[in-house]
């Protein structure tokens, strides 16, 4: 959160004027886990059930298990602003992480998004708590609703 206002003059510099391509938006993407996170925390990639999903620090599972959505409009991201996000969330909770890198538009449709994120956590044992930030946050209540 403490992060927002540094971010803001650089987002509003970089998309004033004519619109982007999402390929433009994502140079910035941090698809994979980013050096920093890996160097940190036990990082696993996995595909769940058809998903590219990362785990951070799985040997945590038992102290519980933090689902994260990123943000970006279901078009970027996760950028790197998420990936410590959810590094300090379960470094300070001794839990485990697991962000589900969903399809994004405009390669996947709706309810793309809404499917993989059902499919991921139908397959979760035990206690777990969703999070998201912007748009991944919007995803959260659907999901919850329908699973």
């Amino acid at each position: 959160m403490q992060q927002a206002p540094a971010l803001l003059p650089g987002m509003v510099q970089r998309y004033r004027g004519e619109p982007l391509h999402c390929d433009q938006m994502r140079v910035d993407d941090a698809r994979d886990a980013p050096d920093a996170i890996r160097d940190a925390h036990t990082v696993v990639d996995e595909n769940i059930a058809g998903v590219h999903c990362t785990w951070i620090n799985p040997e945590h599972r038992a102290n519980g298990l933090i689902v994260s959505l990123h943000g970006g409009g279901y078009i970027v991201g996760p950028g790197a602003a998420h990936w410590r996000w959810v590094s300090t969330l379960c470094r300070d909770t001794d839990q485990a992480g697991l962000l589900i890198r969903y399809s994004r538009a405009p390669e996947a449709t709706y309810p793309t998004v809404l499917n993989e994120v059902l499919v991921v956590v139908r397959t979760l044992d035990g206690p777990w708590y969703l999070i998201g930030d912007s748009a991944g946050g919007g995803r959260c209540q659907p999901t919850l609703d329908a699973r």
